[in-house]
């Protein structure tokens, strides 16, 4: 199989090397919006909905996650603009969210990026306390898809950020924690943010218990736990905290029990949340677009199929074969191959694929009828349009053997004659001892494939009980006699 990038315009989700930020590879998720051209609204309604994959919903179903808006006032809209930009509406109260949640094989470590604009009406003056925000985490009892805002005491944020427009300018922040009844916020730049410009805007999350290197704009970094790189325009603002929360009434100094979100939890959920202020323009808002969220990957999302394990054991029903993906692309099934020498492999089953994606999926296959000896196994993945790729690099040797009794021993004239069935050729050790794990004999034999009858002469026993072993390089076999 050719090793390709998978692009789409058309696709929900794309993936990609994401400009090498995180080691080895990296997975990009894009939410593609249709084709734009259109306005979600709430239609007069407050506390309306629409939701990816649904009937009635303009946004198509998700490969990875789910796509939500909600407005809490009647004139809450989100326009539309192609399939990689939207337009938030600002409104004098309540909140738009538009939110991205439930991403599957997602990780602790990510990263944010898009570019947006703050339009302002020249025509409407002494705005206030009009902001968006941008929320990332994982999602718990809701916040990433309910109609609440960014509040107090969340065991679902990560970090949030949020762009507030007051005294005719706009104060880019970031949460430094909330309790039950307080939120604090602190300034990254009162002075960076103009309205009509658009910025670039790269965040690199870090929720692992370990130091992270990542590379950005082709420059090394190294992120600590806990802490969020936050870029501008790819110049690095600075390092913030994650956010601090906790429960019951008081300060964020106040000995509360916190209630933040654990350590190495999965970053699976982002949402921006526009909410209101005095004095809004009919085209005050926020354009956001090129919004993506990369993860790191131990495997190359470039390739259709991710094969990550293949490995045999043996059933009462034949060999079972275990083989497991970390990703699927384009993938029509697999073919399972055997051969007696490890050159020479003939088809033996198919097992259909499950499914494109990027969450790990399990397969296996029972050969009910392996031949005696050694059985070589290899899987063939094949795309749907034919093209096919064998995994030569992870074959499997399996050694199977019909015989019963692979040790059989019997008195004979001048000692014992032990029979002795070998799959391979080797040399081994033969040793009798008697119950109390006393040796009564040694010696060293030369076994060929196959069955061997090997003389134990001049070996005087008394009655009892016996114990009789073959140990070589492959071969570990033992039975007890009577004499």
């Amino acid at each position: 199989m050719k090793r390709k990038l998978l692009l789409s315009l058309g696709l929900l989700l794309s993936a990609g090397l994401a400009n090498a930020q995180f080691s080895p590879y990296n997975r990009e998720i894009k939410p593609v919006l249709g084709n734009g051209g259109f306005t979600w609204s709430c239609d007069g309604i407050s506390n309306n909905f629409a939701e990816s994959g649904k009937i009635d919903s303009p946004l198509p179903t998700q490969s990875n996650g789910v796509l939500r808006l909600i407005g809490t006032t009647n004139t809450g809209k989100i326009d539309f603009v192609n399939s990689t930009s939207i337009f938030i509406n600002a409104t004098a109260s309540g909140v738009t969210k538009f939110s991205h949640y439930s991403l599957t094989n997602s990780k602790s470590v990510a990263k944010i990026s898009f570019k947006m604009k703050v339009s302002l009406d020249a025509n409407a003056t002494a705005k206030s306390a009009s902001s968006i925000s941008f929320t990332i985490g994982k999602l718990g009892s809701g916040l990433m898809r309910n109609s609440s805002s960014v509040y107090r005491s969340s065991n679902e944020i990560f970090s949030s950020v949020r762009w507030l427009y007051a005294s005719g300018k706009f104060d880019f922040q970031y949460r430094e924690g909330s309790t039950a009844n307080t939120t604090s916020n602190l300034s990254l730049s009162n002075t960076l943010i103009i309205p009509e410009t658009e910025y670039q805007y790269d965040f690199f999350y870090n929720n692992s218990d370990a130091k992270v290197d990542y590379v950005h704009n082709s420059i090394d970094y190294e992120i600590e736990s806990g802490k969020i790189d936050v870029f501008v325009n790819n110049v690095k603002l600075g390092t913030i905290n994650r956010t601090i929360e906790k429960s019951g009434n008081g300060a964020l100094t106040d000995a509360l029990p916190s209630i933040a979100l654990p350590i190495n939890s999965e970053l699976d959920s982002y949402m921006f949340i526009q909410s209101g202020g005095a004095n809004i323009g009919a085209t005050d808002g926020y354009s956001i677009k090129d919004l993506s969220i990369t993860y790191p990957s131990a495997t190359d999302p470039t390739l259709p199929v991710s094969l990550t394990s293949f490995n045999a054991s043996k059933t009462q029903n034949g060999i079972q074969l275990n083989w497991q993906t970390a990703s699927e692309q384009n993938n029509s099934h697999f073919d399972v191959l055997r051969s007696a020498d490890g050159k020479n492999f003939n088809k033996i089953g198919y097992v259909g694929a499950k499914g494109d994606g990027f969450s790990v999926q399990r397969y296996n296959y029972v050969d009910a009828h392996p031949d005696n000896g050694i059985n070589y196994y290899q899987l063939r993945q094949v795309d749907k349009n034919g093209e096919a790729t064998t995994y030569t690099d992870k074959t499997l040797r399996v050694t199977v053997s019909t015989v019963d009794n692979k040790l059989q021993v019997r008195n004979i004239a001048n000692g014992l004659e032990a029979s002795i069935y070998v799959v391979q050729a080797q040399q081994a050790e033969l040793t009798v001892i008697n119950i109390e794990g006393k040796l009564m004999a040694s010696q060293r034999i030369s076994l060929q494939e196959g069955i061997n009858v090997v003389p134990v002469s001049g070996l005087v026993l008394s009655k009892g009980v016996y114990m009789i072993r073959v140990k070589g390089n492959t071969a570990d076999l033992k039975t007890k006699f009577i004499n």
